[in-house]
């Protein structure tokens, strides 16, 4: 599942596939519990390490 999919129509963008869902990294459904300040900053350290080296426009 993409998190974002539903957005990229809405950007006129592609989202990346390898782009992981929160839930993949978290372990549980956003919302379904409260994710706490590391667990949200993992979350954006592995969306760091799969951009990188990526030639954003």
């Amino acid at each position: 599942m993409l998190y974002l999919a539903g957005a990229s129509s809405l950007l006129n963008e592609t989202v990346a596939r390898e782009v992981p869902a929160p839930e993949h990294v978290l372990g549980f459904q956003v919302g379904e519990w409260h994710a706490r300040h590391d667990q949200i900053q993992r979350y954006f350290e592995v969306l760091a390490a799969q951009s990188a080296g990526r030639n954003w426009k």
